[in-house]
């Protein structure tokens, strides 16, 4: 028996992205999935959409924001395996089967990450952006920046996720990169480079990452991009959390 894929999709005001956004998870070759649309206290039309669409689970709650959304979501999946998908975003058809077979092909790891095609706020495709080097050792690329974009290029192992307690609502802002930090050391192959664990990286496009003109960002990167000095703040604090933890860890295995 295959897997269940879980598919969560936090929406605030994105009615008129969510269709394709939902399509595109509805649309998967890779089958059971399960579909959670969690709005956020919309003023639109999201609620309405979502009902669209027999089969999938809708749950409404008050402007909480990110973090708590895509918590919610996580709480009411059914699936062993989990894809937060922007209401803007897509996935691409091969998105699920993708994920649960890096996942599958490395046990240890907490997290698969895939790449995305950008496009456009209409939908038409714009220029790839490159992943940078990894140089073997992902883990400690991550710690210098997030090369992770979009969110929905990431299959979670809801058995490593649930316990970390989801995302961290105290986090304006990057409350995706904190949670791959946490999770990516305790998950993946053995690294060339000192031992340390990566999580599960694949070369496959599994998802579109939406552009949008700034006055017209209603997106959850548009948070990030109206105050880049919050954006950095959060960063710096999931960097030192994780850098705490590497010091800790190296503590115990070289005491003095």
């Amino acid at each position: 028996m295959l897997a269940t894929v879980s598919v969560v999709i936090p929406c605030h005001n994105q009615a008129r992205y969510l269709p394709e956004s939902i399509e595109s998870a509805l649309g998967q070759s890779h089958l059971p999935v399960d579909v959670i649309v969690v709005d956020d206290g919309s003023s639109d039309d999201t609620a309405a959409v979502a009902a669209g669409y027999p089969g999938i689970l809708c749950l409404r709650q008050s402007n909480r924001g990110l973090s708590e959304a895509r918590n919610a979501g996580l709480d009411a999946a059914r699936g062993d395996f989990i894809i937060f998908l922007d209401a803007d975003d897509r996935l691409l058809p091969c998105a699920a089967t993708i994920g649960v077979a890096a996942l599958k092909s490395v046990p240890s790891a907490a997290l698969a990450v895939g790449l995305e095609r950008r496009i456009d706020a209409d939908g038409a495709p714009l220029a790839r952006r490159r992943r940078p080097p990894l140089n073997g050792d992902a883990y400690a690329s991550l710690i210098r920046r997030c090369w992770i974009m979009p969110p929905a290029a990431v299959m979670f192992r809801r058995s490593r996720l649930e316990p970390l307690g989801g995302f961290d609502p105290a986090l304006p802002c990057a409350e995706d990169y904190d949670v791959y930090l946490k999770l990516a050391p305790v998950g993946g192959r053995r690294s060339l480079h000192g031992g340390r664990r990566i999580p599960a990286v694949s070369r496959h496009a599994v998802a579109t990452l939406r552009t949008h003109a700034r006055a017209d960002d209603q997106s959850p990167r548009a948070t990030q991009a109206a105050c880049p000095l919050v954006g950095v703040a959060s960063c710096r604090v999931a960097r030192s959390r994780q850098r705490r933890l590497v010091l800790r860890s190296a503590a115990r295995r070289n005491p003095r």
